[in-house]
């Protein structure tokens, strides 16, 4: 009941934010400060990005898709390229797992599953155009000390952990933004009374919870010599499961690469006339960017106010205001923007382009200090307050001069470019081949072998250019693509062959069907007979010898909370939703995994309560701080004393923030993690989601 009361909470709040515009473009505030900006990026990233993220942009197969989410379709390909990177994600981490011991079944659930509720939040953001501005994603980028460990982006460090995670630099920035987007959204809905205080306190209880486990895995390997297949059921197996079977489009081409790079220009000489004209536009470009901070009263038109009414009291305000007035206590009494009245009225520091136009205009003509008369919006009446100016000093003509010729011969390249490529336009349409281009602009011919959407040859493996190669018209029309332009090159392709996606014969993947097949064969004798385990756990039966030597040593795992990573997650999530065990009494459940099933046994909970969470970290605070300062050196001098007194304080206090923050950003994921089920949940209910015949059956609606 509680669940579905807060589901329907949930509801409202997201038509409540479909609906209503913000007075100003604050939306990421919070993202790269704070406490919940930085917990939720690891959450979200959990729960939302698909291994492999990069073949759902590379992959675009005209083949029946395998998952479909209103106009969203994930190909067959691509989830295949998933579960292989979901595999090899498994094996690094897990070496002494055997490859033929793993269903691809169980990976492309998962994946498929994954994939619909990234999609899902993708489409709700983009049609309420919540977008971070790039800055923030590079905000976010330097806070990451795997790439910027003293704040600043390490290009190496970055690209090396891209190669290591197969991963395009886009991609990343595209998974960095959707989380940021739904941060503020989550926080949107926060802010909304979402999250009462009663509701915290449980929060914070349930967050500090802990549970004691047991668990023991009944692996499929241990039945692979109980498994005997004919050959029709290898074939049945075969006709069953093609979609793994199948060998993708494969094409081959010739391509001709014109860069932007290399492409060579004498460019014209920089009259002293000229020169000064670009220092005037840059000194104008650094006024565009000056930022401001306001302060503002909004005073909003209601059933009960009139316009006509909002206007005089935000003259009254005014005048309140020139008598000496605080205009952070007026603010605060009268401001029906509610976030900034809590902060005197307070407005981040924002350029041009952040608020509403009249808003805008009004705090740009202000003088620092000074306060505007009512500007009307369509939210009402506004107070505004310059706060303060932020403007980059310009350098001097001396000091730009170099910059601005190098800048000035860059564009004079760039519009030689351009025109070569107009040109470049003309002849691959004019042309038969790629021979007549090659001669004209003094370019390599280069061919490839054969290759696959999924696994492309690097040099064309954007999505721009493996979009175009595997086009039906261009793969039989025979003749020259059209130019493509990706990162600074132009290409134009030939269709040299190309071999549609086809079921690879029985004969040739006989090895690979039996393997699989018994597999997915011992995988069903383990999950029958670990059930069957289960069962008698959960009557109290005692177990058979036979049963004892398959369950074997149970695996211990003490008090663990939800944000363990001593467990796998989905253990984690099984473990937590299990009832509370009685005394002396163990509750049982089971999961399928990758090479099995899981028995769990829950032994035991404990829960705090809110206060007692609070007393335990100020106490280990308090405890962190005593035993630094009884380490001090009582031999030294007393101002030697006293100085290392005082390191061993500041110490103590630093490791109390960091306890409380610990405990800050545990009780924010554990929120987050329930707003995103939640989220996900509401989005479904009016989403269009078509699994493939090979999901179906296994896919939790």
């Amino acid at each position: 009941m509680q669940v579905a009361m807060r589901s329907q909470r949930l509801t409202v709040a997201i038509n409540a934010f479909n609906t209503r515009k913000a007075l100003h473009m604050e939306i990421f505030r919070k993202l790269a400060h704070g406490t919940f900006g930085k917990v939720v990026l690891g959450v979200v990233i959990a729960l939302f990005v698909v291994v492999g993220s990069e073949a759902l942009l590379s992959l675009t197969s005209s083949q029946t898709p395998a998952v479909a989410v209103d106009d969203a379709e994930l190909s067959r390909d691509a989830l295949n390229a998933m579960v292989e990177q979901q595999k090899q994600a498994l094996f690094a981490q897990n070496p002494q797992i055997s490859p033929e011991m793993v269903q691809d079944s169980y990976f492309r659930t998962q994946a498929a599953q994954r994939w619909v509720d990234r999609t899902l939040v993708e489409h709700a953001l983009e049609s309420w155009q919540v977008r971070p501005p790039q800055q923030a994603v590079l905000e976010r980028l330097r806070q990451d000390e795997r790439f910027a460990p003293d704040g600043k982006i390490d290009p190496e460090v970055l690209e090396r952990f891209l190669a290591s995670q197969n991963l395009p630099v886009e991609t990343l920035f595209a998974d960095i933004r959707l989380n940021l987007a739904l941060n503020h959204l989550l926080d949107s809905f926060q802010v909304s009374e979402f999250t009462v205080p009663k509701e915290l306190d449980r929060a914070i209880a349930l967050q500090a919870q802990q549970r004691s486990v047991r668990t023991s895995e009944i692996r499929a390997e241990q039945f692979i010599d109980q498994v005997k297949l004919s050959e029709q059921d290898l074939k049945t197996y075969y006709q069953e499961n093609q979609q793994a079977y199948l060998q993708a489009a494969q094409a081959k081409v010739a391509y001709v690469r014109l860069d932007a790079d290399t492409f060579k220009v004498a460019p014209n000489e920089l009259t002293s006339t000229q020169l000064k004209t670009l220092y005037k536009d840059y000194v104008e470009s650094l006024k565009q960017q000056e930022q401001r901070q306001a302060s503002h009263i909004l005073i909003d038109t209601t059933d009960e106010r009139s316009a006509k009414q909002a206007l005089s009291l935000a003259t009254d305000i005014k005048t309140q205001l020139v008598a000496g007035g605080s205009f952070a206590a007026l603010a605060q009494q009268y401001s029906a923007d509610k976030p900034s009245a809590a902060e005197g009225g307070a407005l981040p520091m924002s350029e041009r382009g952040m608020f509403v136009e009249p808003f805008e205009q009004a705090l740009f003509e202000l003088k620092k200090g000074e306060v505007s008369k009512p500007v009307k919006t369509e939210f009402g009446y506004h107070l505004i307050k310059l706060v303060e100016i932020k403007a980059a000093p310009a350098e001097t003509f001396d000091e730009k001069k170099a910059e601005l010729m190098s800048d000035y011969q860059s564009e004079q390249r760039e519009q030689a470019y351009q025109v070569a490529l107009g040109e470049l336009a003309t002849a691959a349409f004019e042309a038969a081949n790629l021979e007549a281009i090659a001669e004209q602009f003094k370019l390599d011919i280069k061919q490839t072998p054969l290759f696959t959407e999924a696994k492309p040859v690097p040099e064309l493996s954007k999505p721009e250019l493996l979009t175009q190669v595997f086009d039906s018209e261009f793969t039989s029309a025979g003749r020259n693509s059209d130019v493509v332009e990706v990162d600074g090159a132009a290409f134009v392709m030939f269709p040299l062959d190309f071999k549609p996606a086809a079921t690879k014969p029985f004969s040739e993947v006989k090895a690979e069907v039996k393997s699989a097949a018994k597999t997915a064969k011992a995988q069903q004798l383990a999950e029958k007979t670990a059930r069957k385990i289960l069962a008698h756990l959960k009557a109290g039966r005692e177990l058979s010898k036979s049963q004892q030597r398959l369950v074997g040593k149970w695996q211990n795992t003490e008090n663990i909370n939800r944000l363990t990573t001593q467990l796998e997650p989905r253990i984690i999530q099984t473990v937590f939703a299990m009832p509370k065990p009685a005394e002396d009494q163990a509750r049982y459940a089971g999961i399928s995994s990758p090479t099995g099933y899981t028995l769990i046994a829950l032994d035991r909970v404990q829960t705090p309560t809110a206060a007692v969470v609070r007393e335990q970290v100020l106490a280990q605070t308090n405890a962190a701080k005593a035993k630094g300062e009884a380490e001090v050196d009582v031999k030294k001098t007393d101002d030697q004393a006293s100085a290392e007194t005082d390191t061993v304080k500041n110490n103590g206090d630093q490791l109390a923030q960091a306890d409380l923050d610990r405990l800050q950003e545990q009780l924010n994921a554990a929120r987050v993690q329930s707003l995103t089920g939640m989220f996900v949940s509401v989005l479904k209910r009016d989403a269009d989601i078509e699994y493939g015949p090979a999901l179906v059956d296994n896919i939790e609606q």
